[in-house]
């Protein structure tokens, strides 16, 4: 019997972080988990005035089989906001692909 697989969502609010986000999403996507675990990025946009959208995206495209998740805030709702958007659609999909009731 196969081992069980566990995936850990990491929500990462980002807010004008164009110096950081891509070196930040790809030493994620590099660090060793051990067996059993997949990871799932989450980002969140909150509304950056910078280039952070454009490099994320960008690093996106570049990493097509990457599971990253990408959500955006239409304005600047803050650093708590963009952690419980992240946790908020990590429920959603869960809830959509559990095979038994969630209460949460």
């Amino acid at each position: 019997m196969g081992e069980a697989v566990h995936t850990l969502s990491i929500i990462i609010p980002a807010y004008n972080e164009e110096k950081t986000i891509a070196e930040l999403l790809q030493r994620v996507l590099d660090a060793d988990l051990g067996t059993g675990i997949e990871r799932e990025l989450i980002v969140v946009n909150d509304c950056s005035t910078d280039s952070t959208e454009q490099i994320v995206e960008d690093f996106i495209a570049h990493h097509a089989d990457a599971p990253i998740v990408y959500l955006k805030h239409e304005r600047n709702y803050g650093k708590g906001m963009a952690v419980r958007t992240g946790i908020r659609t990590r429920s959603e999909r869960f809830q959509e692909n559990a095979s038994f009731p969630f209460i949460g």
